[in-house]
């Protein structure tokens, strides 16, 4: 095969999976400008019936944001790790991701393509908190799983379903998160999540355990993504590391730092599950004076750690995959390149060259260094006769 050898290297496979999520967009058509022959018609126009659960009847206008990855549904509680890596990775590497040539919709508008995809989520995910109360409804979906079908003929009822404090707990994180990483480009925008994010650490304040009780899981009659989660201190770690880490407010570095070392430090890959770790690196590598000196230097001490054992994991796998026996569960790649994540944090605070390898080890893997000799992105690398 022929391949490019340069700095620029991966700029293809960065653009076609950020714009991955551009192809998920929901309640608006994707013209042929911008999709191809990935084209299609507008759908979900009538989102948001309140599902029996909630307690409520009627509708609210829930459209937009991003289909979940298997199906039409859209899950605020999964969506945490996803805006939360996009930003976080945004925050640290902004000149690598200063790309305003995706050619989506807002391409060429002065703002980084990846901020602009990102908002599209946020704009929904705005619309799932209650006004009320600062609660985040957990998910919007069909009762059952559509079949395999365009979309736009996905016409069955959306129903928005009961509050959670996980979905509410990832809310707050995201919104906080975006309050700082907007304010340079829309102000208003930046204020409108903050003052979302307040609203929610409000709620999680007022019901200090989980809800539901035991964690959400799906009524009777629902057989769609459940995202279901028995705890939620790691969702509510992460939303006072990304209020603090906003606003420097002690009441928030007060909460993280009487509850940081629960569930260890930085002792595995984060996920939709496991906020705790990506609470522990917003805390790391945030800005704030008033974070304790202490605590960063435990943290970064347990990164470390876990970026030696990630490269001694690798070291001794015929590919250079830093995934143990049981990480290779439905969606392990998603593990190998959190792990890539962490190490490039490890790389960033240490300059460890063999953090850097690592990790572009893991992106070697994902690109066709594996087993099978297939790239696990579409529409990058070659196929092998």
């Amino acid at each position: 095969p022929i391949f490019p050898i340069s700095r620029t290297a991966f700029e293809d496979v960065y653009k076609k999976s950020l714009k991955g999520f551009y192809f998920q967009r929901c309640g608006i058509p994707l013209l042929s400008q911008h999709a191809g022959v990935y084209a299609r018609q507008i759908c979900h126009v009538s989102d948001g019936v309140f599902h029996s659960s909630t307690g409520k009847s009627g509708s609210k206008v829930t459209t937009g944001g991003w289909h979940d990855a298997g199906d039409y549904g859209k899950y605020t509680v999964n969506a945490g790790i996803t805006v939360g890596t996009l930003l976080f990775g945004y925050e640290l590497f902004p000149s690598k991701f200063a790309y305003d040539d995706l050619n989506i919709p807002e391409s060429g508008n002065g703002v980084p393509d990846l901020l602009d995809e990102v908002r599209f989520e946020l704009e929904w995910l705005l619309t799932m908190q209650d006004s009320t109360d600062g609660g985040v409804y957990h998910k919007l979906t069909t009762a059952q799983f559509d079949g395999f079908e365009m979309p736009s003929m996905d016409v069955a009822t959306r129903y928005i379903y009961q509050k959670s404090s996980t979905a509410t707990g990832d809310f707050a994180g995201m919104t906080a998160q975006a309050a700082r990483v907007y304010a340079p480009f829309d102000t208003a925008f930046a204020g409108r999540c903050l003052a979302a994010a307040r609203a929610a650490w409000n709620y999680l304040q007022a019901n200090p355990s989980i809800v539901p009780g035991g964690g959400f899981t799906n009524p009777a009659g629902t057989n769609t993504g459940e995202y279901g989660d028995g705890t939620d201190s790691d969702e509510r770690l992460w939303a006072a590391a990304e209020l603090f880490g906003t606003t420097g407010d002690s009441a928030y570095s007060t909460y993280f730092e009487n509850h940081y070392t629960e569930g260890g430090l930085i002792n595995y890959a984060m996920g939709w599950q496991n906020l705790r770790t990506f609470a522990q690196l917003t805390y790391l590598f945030g800005h704030q004076t008033g974070a304790s000196a202490a605590v960063r230097t435990q943290l970064q001490n347990a990164l470390v750690s876990l970026c030696n054992s990630l490269v001694g994991t690798a070291s001794q796998d015929g590919l250079n995959v830093a995934l143990s026996t049981g990480d290779y569960y439905w969606g392990s790649n998603s593990v190998a390149l959190n792990n890539a994540v962490l190490l490039i944090c490890g790389y960033t605070l240490t300059s460890n060259q063999n953090y850097y390898t690592t990790a572009l080890q893991q992106l070697n893997y994902i690109l066709g260094c594996n087993g099978p000799r297939t790239s696990y992105v579409t529409g990058v690398g070659v196929i092998h006769p």
